[in-house]
């Protein structure tokens, strides 16, 4: 992957994000535009050389990087082993 394979959209001002530093916790908003970051959501996280953290929501994945989130719910509860894992997964052979 080349340098600038994953690109923002243009007029995406990178003075507008609201960096997190390296021992801070994760925030529940959006570094771009403040909104919460829903449960259950996926957000788009970027860190830079120095271990500062931006989390983008979804609208602004959309917006400003071109992403979309697919979500959906197969029934299980949070925790659960999908259906295609094995319980008890043991290494591959060599």
């Amino acid at each position: 992957m080349t340098e600038d394979a994953f690109r923002h959209a243009d007029g995406f001002n990178w003075m507008a994000v609201s960096w997190g530093g390296p021992d801070e916790p994760r925030t529940g908003t959006c570094s771009y535009c403040d909104a919460e970051l829903r449960d259950g959501g996926m957000p788009l996280v970027l860190w830079n050389a120095e271990g500062w953290c931006a989390e983008f929501c979804e609208a602004c994945q959309r917006k400003w990087w071109g992403l979309q989130c697919e979500s959906y719910d197969d029934g299980r509860e949070d925790g659960d082993i999908p259906d295609f894992l094995p319980e008890n997964p043991s290494p591959p052979e060599n």
